[in-house]
């Protein structure tokens, strides 16, 4: 089992993705941080997915059209979280979720 740590960007990302959807309804907010946890509690042992580009793997979040991006890092025993981002590129939300300016 490896421990998974989350870079500043990945934290920006879950604070913004839960912000929006706290917005769009009380209670979504928080059952998207639960939903992205029970995802990166499933990669601390269950990681080996498919490389998709650069050696980054992605685990998507169920329920929620997030991905979450991250690279195995064996010599320090630790799952790197570069970034939660939204799934649909083309959308009028941006990578986290939120409305495009």
């Amino acid at each position: 089992m490896l421990l998974v740590v989350l870079s500043p960007r990945a934290e920006l990302d879950l604070i913004e993705g839960e912000a929006y959807y706290e917005f769009q309804s009380a209670g979504l907010g928080r059952r998207f941080i639960q939903e992205v946890n029970a995802a990166l509690g499933a990669l601390s042992s269950f990681y080996y997915l498919p490389i998709q580009y650069s050696n980054v793997r992605i685990k998507q979040v169920k329920v929620f059209p997030f991905l979450i991006h991250y690279v195995i890092n064996l010599d320090k025993g630790i799952i790197e979280v570069d970034t939660i981002m939204h799934a649909r590129r083309d959308s009028p939300l941006n990578d986290y979720g939120l409305p495009r300016n």
